[in-house]
């Protein structure tokens, strides 16, 4: 994640036990859990919790508001307001003014942003996605496997002509297909 420092002071921040500095005007890389720590995670939204952590793989989402009420500790906004708003005069003396951005430029809208959330549009990720994409994944592993044996066929029978179209792919091929020691490319995958 890049983080740019759109104020006029310096940032000083800690995650994972490192500390960074961005001065005014500096744009810096940063892990994406430490943005999210600093400016919120963008992908909070109000409603329910989603996931508690226990299954592997999955991660807690907080709500928005949660996010925003942590973020004003964090930096000490400490007002009689009510807790889930963002103050704007509070804010400039005591928040952060960073931006996030993806590597390619395109900007993240953080909690610290879009404290309501309109701005967010949620992609809950769903059982029925994952099982498409792992049929995906496979089907492209069969193929792979078929081209690697038309390949390896076509290095061994000069009279074999490959088919273009790898159709019904053979179910019978393995779904890894080990590299010899012979082979031009070596166990390690690179030319010898």
């Amino acid at each position: 994640m890049n983080l740019t420092n759109t104020g006029t002071r310096e940032f000083r921040g800690k995650y994972a036990q490192q500390a960074y500095v961005i001065d005014a005007g500096e744009i810096r890389v940063v892990p994406w859990e430490a943005m999210c720590h600093w400016l919120g995670d963008p992908t909070a939204r109000d409603g329910q919790r989603v996931g508690d952590g226990s299954d592997a793989g999955t991660k807690v989402i907080n709500r928005r508001s949660d996010e925003l009420r942590r973020l004003k500790i964090l930096y000490g906004i400490f007002d009689d307001k009510e807790i889930d708003r963002l103050e704007a005069d509070q804010w400039e003396l005591q928040g952060p003014f960073l931006e996030a951005a993806n590597i390619h430029g395109e900007r993240i809208i953080t909690v610290i942003d879009d404290p309501d959330g309109k701005a967010v549009t949620p992609v809950d990720t769903t059982r029925e996605d994952k099982d498409l994409l792992e049929g995906q994944i496979d089907s492209l592993k069969r193929e792979l496997a078929a081209l690697t044996a038309n390949l390896a066929r076509q290095n061994t029978d000069p009279e074999y002509v490959p088919t273009a179209d790898v159709g019904d792919i053979d179910e019978d091929i393995p779904s890894k297909i080990p590299v010899s020691a012979s082979s031009p490319f070596g166990r390690r995958g690179r030319e010898r």
